[in-house]
This record gives C-alpha cells, sequence and structure tokens, in this order.
C-alpha cells in the first residue's frame, strides 16, 4: 500500500505544478490557461519534447523520447539550417532564439521546463 501512495503522491505533485504553469503563465501573459492548454493540446498532443520541422516533405517519424534525443535532433536541425519549432506550444527555436537568449533563456532550458515552454507562448504566437 505504501509504494501506490508514494507514486499517487508523486502525480499529484506533477498534477498540481503543471496546473500552476497554466495559472502562472495566464497572469504573467494575459493568454487565459484554457486557451493556452488548448493551444498545447493541439500543438504538441501535450508533449513537452514535441518536435515539429517546417520544410516541405520532412516529417519526423516519432517524437523524441529523451531530452538527449531532442537536443541531439535540435542540434542537427541547426546544423542542417531548418526551421523547427519545439515544446507544448510549439516555439519557432530559430525564429526566436535571439529573443530568447537575450531573457536569459536557452534551448536546453526550453526543452527541460515545461513551465518555460508555457510562458513564452506569446513569443511562439507572434
Amino acid at each position: 500500500m505504501k509504494p501506490l501512495l508514494i507514486v499517487l503522491s508523486m502525480l499529484w505533485s506533477g498534477f498540481c505544478s503543471a496546473q500552476n504553469c497554466w495559472e502562472m503563465a495566464e497572469q504573467e501573459t494575459g493568454i487565459n490557461r484554457y486557451l493556452l492548454y488548448a493551444v498545447s493540446k493541439v500543438e504538441s498532443g501535450h508533449h513537452p519534447l514535441a518536435m515539429a520541422v517546417a520544410k516541405k516533405g520532412l516529417r519526423l517519424s516519432r517524437q523524441p523520447g529523451s531530452f538527449k534525443e531532442a537536443m541531439d535532433w535540435a542540434n542537427w536541425f541547426d546544423r542542417q539550417g531548418y526551421v523547427y519549432a519545439v515544446g507544448l506550444t510549439q516555439i519557432n527555436w530559430p525564429a526566436h532564439r535571439a529573443r530568447l537568449q537575450a531573457k536569459g533563456i536557452t534551448l536546453q532550458m526550453l526543452l527541460a521546463d515545461r513551465c518555460l515552454q508555457i510562458r513564452e507562448h506569446e513569443v511562439g504566437a507572434e
């Protein structure tokens, strides 16, 4: 019974922290949290490592399964000069790299932090 309680506690804390991300993003950006949630559902299926490439004829056969794999793919996209979007809300990294980096946000930070992905959605929506 104790392992089940631990798992349930972990799941609940993850849900609560994710819920707080939506609320914080709404407060910071002025964009309704339910709209942000819906954007995330459509853009990434709520997959924080989701990636999409804007190149005709190029489609990912699957999404990255780990942070390392996502970074490897992003580095490869960069070397190829591809335009690509990352995260829950599909932020176009090449287009917004300079602006995000000026705020101290790296691609590694963006991929690792779901809340950051949600809060920076307004950048992706421009």
